[in-house]
């Protein structure tokens, strides 16, 4: 019985994967499909992921990597402003709340080309250059990579072409919350006591709704109204 419930959520999934976290019962799965998947259908979920990203061109390919390069100069630029409030914020255990603006690279530019491999790309080449004209050197393309990485499951779970704010704000959090746990491990956080480091977790993840998400959506529209994504799935899927 409990393999033909298991099965038939699996049956779900695969049809719809933009359901799939309101198909599995909290309080039987914990919130990672790939347990209660048999490994054929990990390589089966794979396999579809990997063929998805035989869909991007070069154009695509190209222009995620010239506007992740304008998207790591701005991150350069937020490193200010970062500064400036570490000031006043690094000895509490709110000083992640303006680190939000860091994963926009992985949620932007999937928002416009709605492509599996996009975030990833987007959040490595962004933080590469980032790490070239900051005090954080080539570090910050580990973050990239973990951030990128974090948005990709978001969008793969649903589905790519589901985009929203609720879709953003998972993947914002998701982001900020793997990237966190690194920075919970290189720098031993564990030390600080757990009611410390959980405000830093959630200043993280919220910060990432008016720094990352809303300017996703905003700059998003504005760019769509005046034309220029009209080649991008973003027009068809308004």
């Amino acid at each position: 019985m409990k393999r033909k419930y298991e099965r038939a959520n699996i049956d779900k999934i695969d049809k719809n994967l933009g359901v799939a976290l309101n198909i599995i019962k909290p309080e039987k799965y914990p919130l990672n499909l790939m347990r209660i998947m048999p490994p054929k259908e990990r390589i089966h979920m794979l396999s579809r992921y990997l063929e998805h990203l035989k869909t991007l061109s070069l154009f695509e390919i190209m222009t995620t990597a010239v506007v992740s390069v304008v998207l790591g100069v701005s991150m350069w630029g937020w490193t200010l402003v970062y500064d400036l409030f570490k000031i006043f914020l690094d000895a509490t255990p709110f000083n992640y709340l303006t680190s939000g603006f860091w994963v926009i690279p992985g949620l932007f530019l999937p928002f416009i080309i709605r492509k599996p491999g996009i975030a990833l790309l987007a959040s490595i080449v962004a933080s590469f250059v980032q790490g070239l004209i900051t005090q954080w050197g080539l570090s910050s393309v580990v973050y990239g990579f973990i951030q990128g990485f974090a948005a990709e499951i978001i969008f793969f779970v649903f589905g790519f072409k589901r985009m929203n704010m609720l879709v953003l704000v998972c993947a914002g959090f998701l982001s900020a919350a793997l990237s966190y746990s690194y920075d919970y491990l290189k720098y031993g956080y564990s030390s600080l006591g757990q009611i410390h480091t959980i405000i830093q977790l959630c200043s993280f993840m919220i910060s990432t709704i008016p720094f990352a998400v809303i300017p996703t959506i905003l700059l998003s529209k504005k760019l769509l109204k005046t034309g220029l994504l009209h080649q991008f799935s973003i027009s068809k899927h308004k």
